[in-house]
């Protein structure tokens, strides 16, 4: 008995220590109903005062803008 012992022990320890992991995968980026919804939101700040509107309007141009750079950025990468 404790001879099977010794035996399965180094065995379990062998099988358990594989390969690493393989990388975790980039994450993606929200969906553009969430993106959307999110800068409904910002349209609340009418409510405290300030043009909702017009916040909507900046937030929805920059996030244009980081998209338009995403693209570029992804297109340069693809192109090396």
């Amino acid at each position: 008995m404790i001879a099977r012992s010794l035996l399965l022990v180094p065995l379990l320890l062998f099988v358990g220590c594989g390969d690493d992991p393989a990388p975790a995968a980039k994450p993606a980026p929200p969906a553009a109903t969430q993106l959307d919804s999110d800068i409904r939101k910002v349209g609340v700040a009418s409510a405290a005062g300030y043009d909702g509107t017009a916040l909507q309007v900046d937030v929805q141009s920059a996030v244009d803008a980081q998209q338009r750079h995403n693209a570029q950025t992804d297109a340069a990468r693809t192109a090396e």
